[in-house]
């Protein structure tokens, strides 16, 4: 076996590594919630058919509370309809349905100087004004229709609830009124699924690369080795993405921890290779032969490894979410892409690298897993009975596990998201919403009285 891959199977490797960069250009996000439904579900289908039916639209719930007095004082009516015209000006937003606009109603106001718990009494019990304010008058809500041209994208997401808070920070902070505004909703929760994401990879992948080059770096002592094995695997994890991004597969909060997970089994199987070069080298072997040598000896388990790590994952592509499928694609595919450049350009580029016969026994040394062996062997028996209790404990607790997929729950109690949303369920008729649609069967048929006996029974 060559020590060295033809030039030409480089340049075609190469080649093919652009090609696949290239389609990160093409890369879609979806913060839509729905994007994790299949298509062809039937609750989804459902739903997408009472949307079209009643034009329904996203919707961006804004709690406004305020600690001291009522939501109803005069002077803040005349705020109120500046705010929301300011809203309506936002692209996107297509209606707003808020608790002070009913405050014009002839039915409700009978003079100008009308007492704010007057005005609130009529207000909650008129049949438009109804649950949009609590009874103290300190929780109102304003529900934001809103209706995105395309697929709600993170970025579109992000932009359109930066300008929402923009508007909301200009009317009421700079005037010392002590309102507050939370936001809930549909559109608010696809925001927040971004914001963890965003905030999870800005700690973790740092925190990830760190890892990577400590340890490393504490097995080979060399800062070139190190960054070869960590810019393989990063190669591997982002050609992946490109050829999701040809394949036009759309991209949700889950797929972003995906590149972890390929660079991850990229630098585990890859070491194998690696460490029987260095210790090739450390018997008195070239650099050249010593990588030939580690190639052939790790070449069917190389094989193995990469194909059977890929196929666990293709597995996902029976799941009924398309997000997971994705992820089982995205890190087949970085399998192969690895195992790829594994043969090719680690092969060609780890030779190059200098490395002396002392300095790999060194690392043999520190990869020796003699001792290791020895202490398994002494205390086989204790190890044994260790293991069996702790696989006895792990089946005990699996009956402790509870299923519990309140999406309104994935986020921390502090998270505005949560608290948005505990407002809604303390102070209105909660956050969750179960829609019917009944049917008369016949045009106009919601107009005649049997229909109307028959809704009124219904509830």
């Amino acid at each position: 076996m060559s020590s060295v891959p033809h030039p030409s199977v480089l340049v075609l490797v190469l080649v093919s590594i652009v090609i696949c960069l290239y389609g990160l250009t093409g890369l879609k996000t979806n913060a839509d919630y729905r994007v994790y439904f299949d298509k062809e579900d039937p609750l989804l289908q459902k739903d997408n058919q009472i949307g079209e039916q009643y034009a329904q639209l996203d919707s961006l719930i804004l709690i406004i509370s305020r600690e001291d007095g009522t939501l109803l004082e005069p002077d803040l009516i005349n705020i109120y309809t500046g705010f929301e015209k300011q809203l309506l000006n936002i692209r996107y937003i297509e209606r707003v349905t808020a608790f002070f606009q009913f405050l014009d109603d002839e039915s409700l106001v009978t003079n100008d100087n009308q007492e704010p718990e007057d005005l609130l009494h009529r207000l909650r019990t008129h049949s438009r004004g109804t649950n949009l304010i609590t009874a103290d008058g300190r929780y109102g809500l304003l529900n934001i229709g809103v209706s995105f041209p395309g697929e709600n994208t993170a970025k579109e997401v992000k932009q359109f609830m930066t300008e929402v808070k923009s508007v909301a920070d200009r009317q009421f902070k700079p005037k010392n009124l002590n309102i507050a505004v939370n936001y809930s909703g549909t559109l608010a929760l696809n925001e927040a699924y971004i914001d963890v994401v965003r905030h999870d990879l800005k700690r973790f992948v740092p925190c990830l690369f760190s890892i990577f080059f400590i340890c490393l770096f504490a097995f080979f002592r060399s800062w070139p080795i190190t960054f070869l094995l960590i810019g393989t695997a990063l190669l591997s994890a982002i050609s992946a993405f490109g050829v999701a991004g040809w394949l036009h597969w759309e991209l949700a909060a889950i797929n972003a921890f995906t590149p972890i997970i390929i660079m991850s089994l990229n630098i585990a199987t890859s070491m194998h290779v690696v460490v029987n070069y260095f210790r090739h080298v450390s018997d008195g072997h070239s650099r050249a032969d010593a990588m030939a040598e580690s190639i052939h000896y790790n070449f069917t388990a190389l094989t193995l490894s990469k194909i059977t790590t890929a196929a666990g994952f293709l597995l996902l592509a029976f799941s009924p979410s398309p997000p997971v499928n994705v992820v089982g694609y995205v890190v087949a595919t970085g399998m192969i892409i690895s195992y790829i450049l594994c043969l090719t350009v680690l092969r060609c580029q780890l030779p190059k690298l200098k490395l002396t016969s002392e300095q790999a026994k060194r690392v043999v040394e520190r990869f020796s897993l003699l001792n290791l062996g020895t202490m398994t062997l002494r205390y086989s028996n204790k190890i044994l009975m260790l293991s069996g209790v702790i696989v006895v404990l792990g089946l005990i607790s699996i009956l402790q596990l509870k299923i519990n997929d309140n999406v309104y729950e994935y986020f921390p109690e502090d998270h505005s998201f949560r608290q948005g949303t505990k407002l809604i369920d303390d102070h209105f008729d909660g956050s969750v919403r179960l829609l019917y649609s009944v049917d008369s069967r016949k045009p106009f048929g919601i107009l005649e009285s049997d229909y109307t006996k028959r809704l009124t029974a219904f509830y």
